[in-house]
């Protein structure tokens, strides 16, 4: 099995034809605006997927409701990753250890009813996490050791 980085800057941005999104082998996505405004994604599985440096990649995918990102680690240079995801209800990141310089990753996600980051140990320099989800009642956060410069 191999594996594989993308950088594959706005091909993907403004589709509005992909309604599922399977990228079994990718390891690491490293490009702003990746899937921005897939106005018609409504499910995205990344089985391997690690790391995530992505500004605005999956900013307003309006009709997304489920992602899946069982080893996704870590989160880095991805402000707004999510913002305004208005069908999102519920993410679980089972292997996220942090979130970095990563201002309003969920923000205006207004379906979004609960998150859930059971590994997540560190917050740096983030601000506006989860700003406008007015439907938000549960954040688990159990390992969480380390909050810096972060506001939720």
């Amino acid at each position: 099995s191999s594996t594989m980085a993308a950088n594959f800057g706005h091909q993907f941005a403004n589709n509005g034809y992909i309604s599922k999104l399977t990228a079994t082998n990718l390891t690491s996505i490293a490009s702003p605006y990746a899937f921005r405004n897939c106005c018609n994604l409504c499910e995205a599985y990344f089985p391997e997927l690690i790391s995530i440096q992505s500004v605005s990649g999956f900013y307003d995918c309006s009709e997304l409701q489920h992602v899946e990102l069982p080893k996704l680690q870590s989160i880095n240079n991805s402000k707004m990753l999510f913002k305004g995801n208005t069908n999102l209800t519920n993410l679980d990141f089972p292997a996220l250890t942090s979130i970095g310089n990563s201002d309003n990753v969920f923000r205006k996600c207004t379906s979004l009813l609960s998150v859930s980051f059971p590994s997540l140990l560190e917050l740096s320099q983030n601000t506006g996490l989860f700003l406008s989800c007015s439907s938000l009642s549960s954040i688990e956060f159990p390992a969480l050791s380390s909050i810096d410069k972060s506001t939720a």
